[in-house]
């Protein structure tokens, strides 16, 4: 087996496994929204504080004469501080925050990834057209909180699950 085909596996079956863990989330989401969206503020927390840290310490090992203070440091503090407040206040977060970065962020990944794969399935291009609309509607209801969106999320996980899983399948015949 040549070293492409492996890598090209490799890749497929890290699809399949991520789809199946995005339906199980959405599923839990759907269980217990509001807590569920506490869960994904602590785990967002935690890897920007290892971002952060991870950054600093790297960018201090090979560090220059020439290099960029800000750049090189304070916007990894910035980071890392961002996360421990994410942590500390996790709960209003949830449900003010969270639903604002959410929002915006599936909209310009459901943007992006309908211009950059002009040749993808039907099922994707589909995908990608919930995924904007699901984020306008976030933004537009972030007043309705932690509760909506985690559903929503939720639904939304449940889809691009299932979405993966049945892509991958098709791709074996």
């Amino acid at each position: 087996m040549k070293m492409e085909d492996f890598k090209m596996k490799q890749n497929n079956i890290l699809n399949l496994i991520m789809g199946i863990i995005l339906f199980i989330i959405g599923i839990a989401l759907l269980a217990n929204p509001v807590g569920g969206m506490e869960v994904i503020i602590l785990i967002l927390g935690i890897i920007m504080i290892a971002y952060g840290v991870i950054t600093i310490i790297s960018n201090y090992s090979k560090r220059t004469e020439n290099a960029g203070v800000f750049g090189a440091y304070t916007i990894p503090v910035i980071v890392a501080i961002l996360g421990i407040l994410l942590i500390v206040f996790r709960g209003p977060t949830a449900g003010i925050v969270l639903p604002l970065i959410i929002g915006i962020w599936m909209i310009v990944n459901g943007v992006i990834s309908l211009t950059t794969a002009p040749n993808s399935s039907l099922a994707s291009k589909i995908l990608s057209i919930i995924t904007i609309i699901l984020g306008v509607i976030v933004l537009i209801c972030m007043a309705a909180g932690a509760n909506f969106l985690g559903t929503l999320l939720g639904i939304f996980l449940i889809v691009f699950g299932i979405i993966t899983i049945v892509q991958w399948f098709s791709g074996k015949k």
